[in-house]
């Protein structure tokens, strides 16, 4: 394997078989688009002789913004309705889609709760332990024009206290059908309080 600095640039080349090496460029700019040749040289043995093949790499501008301009904190009662909203966009030219993610990080959570999510083929799927009130109707997500992403939780639980935030990912369609992740944004948290029962 040989890793190293090319035009300041951090190159990897890995090879994976016999025939066959990877190349990894950290920190892709625009300006590093155009034509990449994979060459030997006088290979020896049986064949004799140089070999080359040649791709184009295009590389996609980040124009993904993804941001949450609600309160930074808010106070509810346990059962009450709580709404919150993020905005997420994307002014590239080429055809992306778009998946958006509410998650919830509670003070004994070891990890951030994926909450619901909008996934980039419209697609609605539901974090571990919020799958039968996504059923019930208490939890829900909808796009409100073109950017405006909104969580609805008609009656919080206490087990909602905690930080929720919106996570975006922008993603393309190779040519063989399979999906690529080009960006992804995160915005700031709301940090949720919420009363039990009956306390004032």
């Amino acid at each position: 394997m040989f890793s190293g600095r090319v035009r300041n640039k951090e190159i990897e080349i890995q090879r994976l078989s016999g025939s066959s090496v990877l190349l990894k460029i950290a920190d892709l700019l625009e300006n590093d688009a155009g034509d990449l040749v994979c060459e030997t040289l006088h290979t020896g043995g049986a064949y004799h002789g140089d070999y080359a093949a040649e791709t184009k790499l295009n590389v996609i501008a980040d124009t993904l913004e993804a941001s949450y301009s609600g309160s930074p904190s808010q106070n509810v009662s346990e059962g009450d309705p709580l709404q919150l909203e993020c905005q997420v966009s994307s002014q590239t030219f080429q055809h992306t889609h778009l998946s958006v993610t509410w998650f919830l990080y509670g003070e004994e959570d070891k990890n951030p709760r994926p909450i619901i999510t909008l996934d980039k083929d419209l697609t609605v799927q539901t974090g571990a332990g919020f799958e039968d009130r996504y059923r019930s109707g208490l939890i829900s997500m909808d796009k409100v024009e073109d950017t405006t992403y909104r969580l609805k939780m008609p009656q919080v639980q206490q087990s909602d206290q905690g930080k929720f935030y919106c996570k975006a990912i922008e993603w393309i369609q190779d040519a063989d059908r399979s999906w690529t992740q080009i960006a992804q944004k995160t915005t700031t948290a709301c940090n949720v309080e919420i009363k039990p029962i009956g306390e004032i």
